[in-house]
């Protein structure tokens, strides 16, 4: 689950400030997707980093999985961030130098899981015949490939919370549309939040269930900032199917 209550959040001060989000609440509760759709500069970016437990309001509450942050010092938010946070970027944030199944391992090693837990989770994120050969790195495959790792990455940790911020930005509109189904899938399988940001509302496709969805308003001119709390919930509806398991999230495209 994730909810914000009231948020603002503003860049530099005085006449050169910019207000990125004003007013902004909402809550999602577990085995939900919330598309944000709005174009570039809206302040999607950072809503997400918000709720991501990346950056801290100007003023306003957020709650990840009944933890208040507010409440949490250093520690704990270092903590809920690694192990009950996945995060999905537009540029795959793959290391160079790992293989596929080392890239997916990197969140369990950072929380010190067991090797055996570890191997034994990689395997199921990463299935052997997208493993093969063993060593193969980022830029060996295809922008979809890498795309599912980073998502199977996201999801190693098992979060509550998944952030994804423009994932098929980067992914012609075919492959986009796979990526998306994928995530829709995941939502439903692993039972999680998923808030994902978008400027490209026809990368949904024609869905085979619904979703949520939330448009970035202002009460001065459309798409920035976020302005505006009852529009915005009003854009937040709870599905009411989802589409299909799609497999193993690096699985073959």
């Amino acid at each position: 689950m994730a909810r914000v209550e009231d948020l603002h959040r503003s860049y530099g001060s005085g006449t050169g400030a910019v207000h990125a989000l004003r007013e902004v609440s909402f809550e999602i509760p577990r085995g939900e997707l919330v598309a944000i759709e709005g174009r570039s500069g809206s302040g999607k970016t950072t809503l997400l980093n918000l709720a991501g437990v990346l950056d801290a309001p100007d003023e306003g509450r957020i709650t990840v999985d009944g933890a208040e942050l507010g409440g949490l010092g250093e520690k704990g938010l270092l903590e809920l961030r690694r192990d009950r946070v996945g995060f999905v970027f537009q540029s795959f944030g793959l290391t160079p130098a790992l293989t596929a199944a080392e890239n997916v391992g990197v969140p369990l090693r950072l929380r010190r899981a067991d090797p055996a837990e570890r191997e034994e989770r990689v395997a199921a994120a990463v299935p052997r015949r997208a493993r093969r050969p063993r060593r193969t790195r980022p830029r060996e495959l295809s922008g979809g490939r890498q795309q599912r790792v980073a998502i199977a990455r996201a999801l190693a940790n098992r979060p509550a919370v998944l952030i994804a911020d423009e994932p098929v930005g980067q992914l012609d509109a075919e492959t986009g549309l796979a990526v998306m189904e994928l995530l829709r899938a995941v939502v439903r399988s692993e039972n999680v939040t998923a808030l994902v940001a978008t400027t490209t509302p026809s990368c949904w496709g024609s869905p085979t269930g619904s979703w949520s969805s939330a448009t970035a308003t202002s009460s001065n001119r459309p798409d920035t900032p976020f302005s505006g709390a009852g529009r915005y919930q009003n854009y937040v509806k709870t599905p009411s199917a989802h589409a299909p398991g799609q497999g193993s999230p690096a699985g073959a495209e």
